[in-house]
């Protein structure tokens, strides 16, 4: 799988995967992969998505699959694992920081990048 075996395995990625809007929705909707939003949901935690956006429309159905015993509740933990240590990671930014300082950095910016 693309993002387990080559983006975590290989390449060593320890960060989160979002989802495209509504792509986990289209699982069941476009592509047939999935017969339920659960199972869509199952589909996606277990090839490492972390997130699902633009809600939880099918991430909403995890605890029942757990239940269910269609998924192993580590798969769960693992994702939320991340989320928080990204999460973490982002609140001890201080103002000042490397990442602000680049951000003022004009000549980093690509020649398209144009502030609003």
């Amino acid at each position: 799988m693309l993002r387990t075996d080559l983006l975590r395995g290989r390449l060593r990625f320890e960060g989160i995967a979002v989802s495209d809007y509504d792509a986990v929705t289209v699982l069941t909707t476009s592509y047939h992969s999935a017969i339920s939003n659960g199972r869509a949901a199952v589909q996606s935690i277990s090839a490492g998505l972390g997130v699902e956006l633009p809600g939880n429309t099918n991430f909403s159905y995890l605890a029942g699959e757990v239940a269910g015993g269609r998924l192993d509740e580590r798969v769960i933990d693992k994702a939320v694992a991340r989320v928080l240590t990204m999460v973490d990671g982002v609140r001890s930014i201080e103002p000042g920081d490397v990442i602000s300082r680049h951000a003022r950095d004009t000549s980093a910016r690509p020649t398209w990048w144009a502030p609003s």
